[in-house]
């Protein structure tokens, strides 16, 4: 029997991220947090214990994306080179985008976990943009470090 090799990455990409998204919304239907059954998947990272769940699951969902991406980007290389097609400058530009990609999804997860949960009152967002601004900077404590230059007082 032949092991699978890199070919079990992208299932297993899709195995954890799925079983990690339903655990954290598991945890946020069972702890309360949420009061309806349809929630985003950002309104399941809302409070301490299924936030830490979520960023867990994305940081490891964006690592194996890498590692698919350089798979891929080897397979097609090595596929390239056998037909001579293919610039090599578009084939590491576009893994260079989604390497970026993932490094952004990466300091979104990280940024979030540093800010308390925005209070979604509807009120809020009925006041626009700079409501919303005001409130957030507002509930902002000093110990969140960088995230308190974001705020303008």
């Amino acid at each position: 029997m032949k092991s699978p090799g890199l070919a079990v990455l992208p299932c297993l990409w899709a195995a954890w991220t799925f079983i990690g998204i339903i655990t954290s919304y598991s945890i946020t239907m069972f702890e309360g947090h949420y009061k309806t059954p349809l929630m985003s998947i950002s309104d399941t990272g809302a409070k301490i214990p299924e936030s830490i769940v979520l960023t867990i699951v994305n940081t490891i969902s964006n690592l194996l994306k890498v590692a698919i991406m350089y798979v891929m980007y080897r397979l097609i290389e090595i596929r390239a080179a056998e037909r001579q097609i293919c610039g090599v400058i578009s084939r590491k530009l576009l893994l260079a985008l989604g390497w970026t990609a993932c490094v952004g999804n990466l300091v979104v997860i990280y940024l979030q976990v540093g800010v308390d949960s925005v209070n979604r009152d509807p009120t809020l967002w009925s006041k626009g943009p700079s409501g919303c601004r005001a409130l957030s900077c507002s509930s902002m404590t000093p110990d969140q470090g960088a995230l308190q230059g974001l705020c303008i007082t």
